[in-house]
């Protein structure tokens, strides 16, 4: 509820004692809609150097690139082989981009839809531009009109031209919200997350 003090408070979870270190945005979902999240119990008693299925998500340092975190990974995880070959002989650890691990599995498919709509964009620009050398061929008795009443060929073009803008703001605008309406009610329809 918006309150600036929540930090460092205490709440109960599971009848668990848990203190509030962080609140995230609404919408924010990793990997999927959660309500808390709680830190992973280490057990003393039970070896989780078999646990290789774990992702660890983190920020990189202020100035810090991913490719100097990639080598510091891979210095970490020749040491882990090197200290714990029973089960880190034969793992690697990877640092790689957090966007770009959502998306990896459904890249080509992405790529493939941005092909088809840049395709069907641009025979829906070349299907307006027929239009519009149609609409001016059919003026071409009232622009005989203006040049015989004095207007120069560059008023005209001028004209042609302020003509050809409005009409492509007004679609743009319209396209944009059109767009924007639509994935969001694609969105909202589609019961799983998508990246």
């Amino acid at each position: 509820h918006a309150d600036p003090h929540i930090l460092d408070s205490t709440v109960i979870v599971n009848g668990r004692v848990r203190t509030i270190v962080g609140v995230m945005p609404v919408g924010f979902r990793f990997p999927e809609v959660s309500d808390v999240f709680t830190p992973m119990p280490m057990d003393d008693t039970t070896d989780t150097r078999g646990s290789h299925y774990l992702r660890a998500v983190a920020r990189l340092a202020p100035g810090r690139t991913l490719r100097q975190a990639q080598a510091e990974i891979a210095t970490l995880s020749k040491q882990l082989a090197r200290d714990y070959p029973e089960s880190n002989g034969k793992t690697s650890l990877q640092a790689q981009d957090f966007r770009g691990s959502l998306v990896e599995d459904v890249r080509p498919q992405m790529v493939m839809l941005t092909l088809a709509v840049t395709f069907v964009l641009l025979i829906a620009c070349a299907n307006v531009a027929n239009l519009l050398l149609a609409r001016a061929t059919s003026r071409q008795r009232e622009l005989g009109v203006r040049i015989a009443l004095g207007a120069g060929r560059a008023r005209l073009v001028r004209q042609m031209l302020t003509e050809s803008l409005l009409l492509s703001l007004a679609g743009g605008g319209l396209g944009v919200l059109l767009g924007d309406w639509g994935m969001r009610a694609t969105l909202a329809s589609i019961p799983v997350p998508l990246p």
